[in-house]
Formats: C-alpha cells, structure tokens, sequence
C-alpha cells in the first residue's frame, strides 16, 4: 500500500476506536509492526496523532496541524490565506500579460 494512502487508513481507524494498538493497525492495515511504527511516529511528528506504548491515540479535530483529508472548502480557503496571496503575487510576476495560471 502507497505511503500516503495507508497513513489515511490509519486516520480512518483511530477516528473510528480512538485508541489503537500496533498490532491491531498490522492487522487491519495488512502492513508490518515496523512499517505501522514508522507511520505512527511521522502522523505524531505532524500532530495528527498522539503516540502511546504500543499504539496510537486519536486528537481532537481542533487540536491538529492540518489534515489529510476531511476539511471543508471554506475551512481551506480560511487557512494560511497571507501566504496563499503571497504566493500567487509571486506566481504572477512569472507570468507574461494575457497567461493563465493555476495553483494547486
């Protein structure tokens, strides 16, 4: 399973339960302990988990840097919006009159 689409997994179940542990992330993710402990301590190093003994403890929504997946259109527009600017000012002195730009 991809990096990116596994850690999404592991978000899923520990909204789902709450608190999980290694073993049952191995299980249910069909991934390694030692592959499960990697993508436990990259989501901790992001706060969107907290690490325990042996498993993974859900946040609060409130209380995550950011998200992989479940915020709103509004929410994401309303966050960082400064350097969202900032950088479209920059993108656009890149630009001759008349180009389109997107940025994702």
């Amino acid at each position: 399973m991809v990096n990116h689409k596994r850690r999404k997994g592991l978000l899923k179940l520990l909204a789902e339960h709450n608190t999980v542990s290694v073993e049952q992330l191995v299980d249910w993710l069909n991934s390694s302990p030692a592959t499960v402990r990697r993508d436990i301590a990259w989501l901790a190093e992001r706060n969107l988990l907290t690490r325990t003994r042996g498993g993974a403890e859900n946040l609060p929504q409130k209380k995550r840097a950011f998200a992989l997946s479940g915020e709103t259109f509004q929410n994401n527009i309303e966050r960082f919006s400064a350097e969202k600017r900032a950088i479209a000012r920059y993108a656009t002195n890149m630009c001759a009159a008349g180009e389109t730009i997107i940025i994702n």
